[in-house]
Formats: structure tokens, C-alpha cells, sequence
């Protein structure tokens, strides 16, 4: 299944005028929007149970998710947990949180 599936779209016209549209014949494009999450206090982080983590080199956030949780789509979950975006606002060797219920996670999170 489309990762994309559930996502919502909008259209964006901006550029309806620009010669790389106007080559194509395109008036509009169909661009699927950013989710929206909210952030998490610390009582809702608190509220769920985690381990901590070492993050080493060649690290990523998909591949921590396909290795704890099985699903690397789920990325998302340690990013919010932490309030790191990316790998990039991650030091190496620094301890970030991995929560052991994934579905109590994707709960308060979401």
C-alpha cells in the first residue's frame, strides 16, 4: 500500500503562467500536503515508556524505525519523541528515546 494513500492533496497554480507549465501544458499541479502533528509536552512524552538510544554514524531516523518498530514509514515517531526533525539535529553518540509502544506512541503523538 501508497504511503500516499491516506494523504490529503491540494492543488497549486502559481506558476500556471511559467513557461515550463506552459511547454507541458499543465495549468495546475496536485501536491500532497504536510501532515500535521502537534508537538509533544513532556507529560505526554513522559506518559509513554522508552529506552534510550546512542545515535552512531550512518545512523537514520527510517532505519531506526525499520529496526525497533518494523516499518521505517514510522521514522516520524522518533523525531517527534525526540524533537529532532532530522538526522542532521542529531550529534553522534547522542542518547535520543525510542518508545517501547509504538501504538500508545503514534496515540499521544499524533
Amino acid at each position: 500500500m501508497s504511503r500516499y494513500k491516506k494523504r490529503k492533496t491540494a492543488f497549486n497554480d502559481v506558476y500556471k503562467n511559467e513557461e515550463l507549465f506552459d511547454n507541458r501544458g499543465i495549468e495546475k499541479l496536485t501536491q500532497y500536503t504536510t501532515p500535521k502533528f502537534k508537538n509533544p509536552t513532556d507529560d505526554d512524552i513522559n506518559s509513554i515508556d522508552f529506552f534510550l538510544y546512542s545515535f552512531k554514524d550512518g545512523d537514520r531516523l527510517f532505519k531506526l524505525a525499520r529496526k525497533f518498530f518494523n516499518d521505517p514509514s514510522l521514522w516520524y515517531i522518533i523525531a517527534l519523541f525526540n524533537r529532532k526533525p532530522t538526522e542532521a539535529h542529531i550529534a553522534i553518540g547522542e542518547k535520543i528515546k525510542i518508545p517501547v509502544n509504538i501504538a500508545k506512541a503514534i496515540e499521544v503523538l499524533g
